[in-house]
Order: structure tokens, then C-alpha cells, then sequence
């Protein structure tokens, strides 16, 4: 049983402790070491200032602070008065557009000449036949007349 386990020991150390493992330990030390030399001396080398330095810092970002604001507002001002120009201008230009359109009725229609009947000359004109050839029944009376005139006279009686 105490062979098996250191066996099994050894086989631990090994797999812990191979080439990749160890790679990665010493990238981890690496970085921290290479962190902690960059920002040590920028902790270290504070700068003191006097009364009359630190308001003269002060008073230099006020000034710079100040010209950006006002440069924004003074950008920001030039950008509406430019909108509200423009529309203005178009607002104009419609307006013109609307009174210089012509504004005349549109003439009337033309008067069409009289066309004349075409005048038939020449040989080549053909005379009119009957439709139906043959034998045409001639109606002696027609009803549609005697009925209406039926009609309005018993219409003159009442």
C-alpha cells in the first residue's frame, strides 16, 4: 500500500509540475512583476506643488474648460440660427413660386370649321339594291299609329 502511493505521488509531481504548468507559473510572476515596475514609479514621483502653482493649474483648466464650452454653445447657436434660416428661405422660395405661377384661364377650345357633305363624282359610285330580293309584304295600316291615335282622343273626351 505505501508503494502505490508514492507511485502515485511521484505521478502527481510529474504531471503538476510539466513543462506547460510551469510555463504558466512563471508568465503569472512574470506580469505581476512587470505591473508592479510600471506603476511603482508613477506612485513614487509625485510632484509637490505650492499654493501659487496649484491655483495657476487650476485657473489654466478653468480657461480651458470655459473656451470649450463656449465654443460648443457658440457651434450649437450657429447650427439653429442656420436651420431656422433655411426654412425662412425655403418658406420664401415657395411663397415666390406660388405668386409668379401664371394664373390665366386657359384659352378656349378651338371652333371646329363645318365639314361639308363630300361630293360624290364619277363612275365608280354604285347604285342601291333591295336588301332581300323577292316579294315585300306592304303593310296597309299601322298599328302603333291608330293606337296612340285612339288614345289621345278618348283622352280629349274625358
Amino acid at each position: 500500500m505505501k508503494r502505490s502511493s508514492a507511485i502515485e505521488s511521484r505521478f502527481e509531481f510529474k504531471t503538476m509540475h510539466g513543462p506547460e504548468n510551469l510555463a504558466k507559473c512563471y508568465t503569472k510572476k512574470l506580469l505581476l512583476l512587470l505591473c508592479l515596475t510600471l506603476l511603482l514609479p508613477a506612485c513614487l514621483s509625485k510632484k509637490e506643488y505650492s499654493e501659487e502653482e496649484m491655483q495657476r493649474l487650476m485657473d489654466a483648466e478653468l480657461q480651458r474648460k470655459i473656451t470649450e464650452y463656449r465654443r460648443a454653445k457658440i457651434t450649437a447657436c450657429q447650427e439653429e440660427a442656420f436651420r431656422q434660416a433655411t426654412k425662412i428661405v425655403d418658406s420664401l422660395v415657395i411663397a415666390e413660386a406660388y405668386f409668379d405661377r401664371d394664373t390665366l384661364a386657359r384659352p378656349p377650345k378651338p371652333i371646329k370649321p363645318e365639314e361639308k357633305a363630300p361630293e360624290i363624282k364619277g363612275p365608280d359610285t354604285i347604285q342601291l339594291k333591295p336588301l332581300f330580293e323577292g316579294k315585300r309584304k306592304k303593310v296597309k295600316v299601322d298599328t302603333l299609329l291608330k293606337k296612340t291615335k285612339k288614345d289621345t282622343t278618348s283622352r280629349k273626351k274625358n
